[in-house]
């Protein structure tokens, strides 16, 4: 953590942690079958909110794509790789 962040950087970053701490738990406790209702869910969003969804996404692609592997995520690692070098370039606004 930078020293001189503002307060609300610092809420910020802590919210995206513990975020990214529940969709694991989520996508590890829960059946695969509900991985359609969150698919829904956010096909039914607000266009804007759908890109930046996808734009999230695109980053954790992009990161899985440099992460180690094991049996345990070899397959997620390659695809992510496949994705990440078919889209260097991809840009999403903000609309």
């Amino acid at each position: 953590m930078k020293h001189n962040e503002p307060d609300y950087l610092v809420e910020e970053k802590a919210a995206a942690r513990d975020f990214g701490h529940t969709l694991g738990k989520f996508v590890n406790g829960y059946s695969r079958c509900q991985f359609d209702v969150v698919a829904i869910s956010v096909a039914q969003e607000h266009r804007t909110i759908q890109q930046l969804i996808i734009g999230l996404c695109m980053k954790i692609i992009f990161k899985v794509a440099e992460c180690g592997t094991d049996m345990r995520n070899d397959a997620a690692v390659s695809l992510c790789k496949k994705i990440k070098k078919e889209n260097e370039e991809y840009f999403l606004p903000f609309i």
